[in-house]
């Protein structure tokens, strides 16, 4: 199993890194967590046959997580997919996905290659294959647009494979979001820097004690920082910051 990180920026557009993606690679499934604006570009970048994506999986819906979906959905077509295609969202937006797609003029019958959307609910267990099992859990990342009455939601997800636990935190909005699977051991734990603190990373990190910690979605002014942040803490903690095409590897 692998991890590769396709890219690792923040929401602001960079010529240094594009907007924060991964691959989990496992027996020959590889399964895309978010598609943000630039990922096919970004998964050209790194050498990723658009067709050798068999799932992709949505934390969230900001512009820097779903938006390249329909290009990358294009790039699958001209490059003569025959596969279907897992896309798994929360069941609240499995209708927009189809609506967004349709307005791209994005038709199914088209396409030439199935499009099986996966609809999962908070706090239940789902599997976008045999095997990987995989855990969402709401965060706060969008609390403050509750205001506006959208049936809208941002996740922090554990990944459950070949007997190892991977916690993405996906965006979060407040230090709590750090601690939802507090209770499941954890080997490797990736979290963002965009709205978070070090300090708080250092107090989940004291609490969860991941094997491994990858840092991610990091925008391009707080890359000192968090080099000092990762010398600092190197006696105590195994902590990488992720750049685009990093790969971790897993026995």
């Amino acid at each position: 199993m692998k991890i590769k990180f396709v890219g690792t920026g923040s929401g602001e557009t960079s010529l240094k890194r594009f907007h924060s993606a991964f691959i989990i690679n496992h027996r020959n499934y590889s399964l895309l967590v978010d598609a943000g604006d630039g990922i096919s570009r970004a998964l050209l970048n790194q050498n990723i046959l658009y067709n050798d994506i068999d799932g992709i999986l949505f934390s969230h819906f900001h512009p820097d997580h779903y938006c390249g979906l329909p290009s990358l959905i294009v790039q699958m077509k001209i490059s003569r997919r025959a596969k279907p295609l897992t896309i798994a969202s929360h069941r609240s937006r499995i209708g927009f996905l189809k609506e967004f797609l349709k307005s791209s003029l994005l038709f199914e019958e088209r396409l030439g290659f199935e499009i099986k959307f996966l609809p999962f609910v908070a706090e239940h267990k789902f599997k976008i294959n045999s095997d990987i099992e995989i855990i969402a859990k709401n965060n706060t990342h969008i609390a403050k647009f509750d205001e506006y009455n959208e049936d809208d939601f941002s996740f922090s997800f554990i990944f459950k494979i070949n007997k190892k636990n991977i916690l993405y935190t996906g965006d979060v909005g407040s230090k709590d979001d750090l601690f939802l699977f507090k209770d499941e051991i954890i080997d490797v734990f990736i979290t963002e820097t965009t709205h978070i603190n070090f300090e708080d990373i250092i107090s989940a990190l004291e609490n969860i004690l991941p094997k491994k910690t990858i840092l991610t979605h990091i925008s391009s002014e707080d890359e000192n920082e968090i080099d000092a942040f990762i010398e600092k803490n190197k006696n105590r903690f195994s902590i990488t910051a992720a750049f685009d095409g990093f790969i971790e590897t897993f026995n």
